[in-house]
């Protein structure tokens, strides 16, 4: 994520959040729930945090999981553990419906830690859709993509956020008049479906507050 304030001030930056902890606005995930159809999948969040997204997508009418290796005490079910080391197994819906994932996950605090979180999600687990948001400039890089990177997957859709987020160290937003006003960054959603043997499709995503869940449709 971007380690500084919204507003214009860029040479002012935030404090470094521990283990990369910054937060959505609910906006951002309303954003990309809009644009993308999750059905009434299972949504797990494993880098939860306080659950932002488990927030949104139970508004929503989704079966809400988080994990993550703090136990911030999000208000949904949860494990606590290592996406790459500790969490062996999905999440299991207790009415069988399928899962998806929804994360902004850590981005720096090791190398490539967005990268192996993806990849083992996408090769570990039996999810149906996993979307990661992420700076938009993790699309441009030649390292990072091809059959023998860490991502090796086409992704389904790449989903670029219309309306500039900022997204403020977790620990502290309490210390914050308004959090999450203005935006210095450009952020979008890498989406991967499982099965995928198409061409990647680029879906704009609406702008704004989406206090409604919106309309199903296939995707």
């Amino acid at each position: 994520m971007v380690n500084r304030p919204g507003g214009g001030d860029r040479n002012k930056r935030w404090d470094r959040a521990p283990y990369d902890w910054y937060r959505e606005s609910p906006r951002v995930v309303e954003q990309l729930m809009y644009g993308i159809d999750f059905g009434d999948d299972l949504i797990w969040d494993p880098c939860c945090g306080v659950g932002n997204v488990l927030d949104v997508a139970k508004r929503y009418g989704h079966e809400t999981f988080g994990s993550d290796i703090i136990n911030r005490a999000p208000r949904h079910p949860f494990q606590r553990g290592n996406i790459l080391t500790q969490i062996a197994a999905a999440p299991r819906s207790p009415t069988g419906k399928q899962v998806s994932v929804i994360s902004n996950p850590p981005y720096g605090y090791e190398p490539e830690i967005a990268e192996r979180i993806m990849t083992r999600i996408i090769e570990k687990f039996a999810v149906r859709r996993a979307a990661f948001i992420v700076p938009i400039a993790f699309l441009n890089s030649q390292e990072r993509w091809g059959p023998r990177r860490l991502l090796r997957w086409r992704p389904s859709h790449v989903c670029i956020y219309r309306e500039r987020h900022t997204m403020p160290p977790g620990h502290l937003i309490d210390q914050m008049e308004s959090p999450f006003a203005g935006g210095m960054a450009d952020y979008c959603a890498v989406v991967f479906t499982r099965p995928h043997r198409w061409r990647t499709e680029l879906i704009w995503l609406p702008p704004g507050h989406h206090p409604s869940p919106p309309p199903r449709r296939g995707q």
